[in-house]
C-alpha cells in the first residue's frame, strides 16, 4: 500500500506520540509499503519518503499527487482516512484539565478556554469528525468515550487500538547484579525502595497527590525514594524526591525502580505506563489514563481515583497501595512479573500487526469511494 502519514513532527529524539509514529511507519516500510510524510519537521529515514508543507493547501495538493491508498493524519488536524488519537479530544482534554482547578484558578481556566486557538481547534476537530466516511482510531476506550460524546461517528467507524512498547528496549534487569549496576548509577542504594514518577506537565500529572503523601510513606517505608523524570522542577517537593531532570536512556531508569506512580488527570493512553509494565514494574495508576485499562486491579499494580472525592480519601487510597506496595518486596515482584507477561501482549510489533490490518480495511473502502470524490471532500473541507 502507498500510506501517507501527516504529522507535525516526524523524529524518534522527540519521543512520545511522534517517535512512536517513527517507530510505528518504519516497520509498514520494513513490510514493504510506500511510506510518505508529511510533515513540517522530520528527520530522513531510509524507505521513508519525507514532504514538506507549511499550509493545509500544500498537504492537500502532495495528497492528490500521490494517489494514496490511506492518508493517516496522526490527531485530528487536516482531512484523512484515517484519524489517530493519541491525545483524546480537545474538548474532553480541557474537561479534564479543569479537575485540577478550584476558585480563581477554575474561574480563570474558564475564561482562557474562550480564547479564539481554543474555539478554532474545538471547530476544526468537530468539522473533522463529522467528516463522511472518516475513520478514528483511538488509543483507548478512554478516548473512544470521548469521540462518542462530541460526534454523531457511528461504532462502527470507531477502532480502538492501544499503544504498542518495545518489549526489547523497555524489559526488567537481566539478573540481580544488572539491577545493583543499574540502581548505584543513578544513586540508589540496595535497602531503598524507588517511587518512580514520569511526566512534563506535573501538574496535569498531578505529582503533588503523590509528594503530599510521601512523608507519611516514608515514615512506614524506610528507604523510600520519589524518583522524577521529566523537564521541570517540582514546585512542591519532599526530602525522599530525587529529580532526574530528562535522559535518553529512560530503560535504565525503569530497571532501577520498584514502583511507577501515575496520579494523571488526564493521560490519552500514558507511554509511560506501557513502558513501565515491560521493565516488569507494578503500576500505580490514575483512572482517567487509556493505558491502565488493561491493568487488572491487584494483579499487575492498581487502578485508583484522582477526583470527585475528598481529597483526604484520595489521598488515603493512594497511600494505602503504596504502603502495600513499599513494604512487600515479594509483592512487588509478582505484580512486576505479571506486568511483563501482561506487557508483552501489547508490544509494538503486535501493534502493527493490527494497524496494518485496520490500514488495508480502510485502503479497500476508500477504493470503493474513488479518488475523486475524496479529492471533492478535501476540497470541501479545506474552503469551509
Amino acid at each position: 500500500m502507498r500510506l501517507l502519514l501527516i504529522i507535525e513532527d516526524f523524529s524518534a529524539r522527540t519521543g512520545g506520540a511522534e517517535g512512536f509514529a517513527v517507530a510505528v511507519f518504519r516497520r509498514l516500510a520494513q513490510r514493504g509499503h510506500d511510506v510518505h510524510v508529511l510533515t513540517r519537521n522530520g528527520a530522513p529515514l531510509p524507505d521513508i519518503t519525507l514532504h514538506s508543507a507549511a499550509s493545509q493547501p500544500d498537504a492537500t495538493r502532495v495528497a492528490r499527487e500521490l494517489r494514496p491508498d490511506v492518508r493517516i493524519d496522526w490527531g485530528l488536524t487536516a482531512p484523512a482516512d484515517l484519524h489517530r488519537l493519541g491525545g483524546g479530544v480537545h474538548a474532553e482534554f480541557l474537561r479534564f484539565n479543569r479537575l485540577r482547578r478550584k476558585g480563581p484558578m477554575l474561574l480563570a481556566k474558564l475564561l482562557e478556554e474562550q480564547l479564539p486557538k481554543h474555539r478554532r481547534i474545538l471547530a476544526r476537530e468537530r468539522r473533522l469528525l463529522e467528516a463522511p466516511d472518516t475513520h478514528v482510531l483511538a488509543v483507548s476506550q478512554f478516548v473512544a468515550q470521548q469521540v462518542r460524546r462530541v460526534s454523531t461517528l457511528p461504532d462502527e467507524r470507531i477502532t480502538v487500538l492501544l499503544n504498542g512498547v518495545d518489549i526489547e528496549r523497555f524489559r526488567p534487569p537481566r539478573d540481580e547484579a544488572e539491577r545493583r549496576e543499574t540502581r548505584q548509577r543513578i544513586g540508589i542504594a540496595p535497602d531503598q525502595t524507588a517511587f518512580l514518577f514520569v511526566g512534563h506537565n506535573l501538574g496535569l500529572k498531578n505529582l503533588d497527590l503523590i509528594t503530599g503523601i510521601f512523608g507519611r510513606l516514608a515514615a512506614s517505608v524506610p528507604g523510600a525514594r520519589l524518583l522524577v523524570v521529566g523537564k521541570r522542577r517540582p514546585r512542591r517537593t519532599c526530602p525522599q524526591l530525587c529529580c532526574l531532570g530528562t535522559t535518553a536512556r529512560i530503560e535504565e531508569v525503569y530497571r532501577a525502580a520498584d514502583v511507577l506512580v501515575h496520579p494523571s488527570y488526564y493521560d490519552a493512553c500514558a507511554n509511560a505506563v506501557l513502558e513501565a509494565l515491560a521493565s516488569g514494574l507494578p503500576v500505580v495508576s490514575s483512572r482517567y489514563n487509556g493505558s491502565a485499562e488493561i491493568i487488572t486491579p491487584e494483579k499487575e499494580g492498581f487502578v485508583l481515583p484522582v477526583a470527585h472525592q475528598p481529597p483526604a480519601e484520595i489521598q488515603q487510597v493512594w497511600l494505602t497501595a503504596l504502603l502495600r506496595l513499599g513494604r512487600n518486596r515479594r509483592l512487588r515482584q509478582e505484580m512486576g512479573r505479571r506486568a511483563r507477561e501482561l506487557a508483552e501482549l501489547h508490544s509494538i510489533d503486535a501493534y502493527t500487526d493490527a494497524f496494518e490490518n485496520l490500514l488495508d480495511r480502510i485502503a479497500r473502502r476508500s477504493r470503493a469511494i474513488g479518488a475523486d470524490t475524496r479529492a471533492e471532500r478535501d476540497l470541501e473541507q479545506e474552503h469551509e
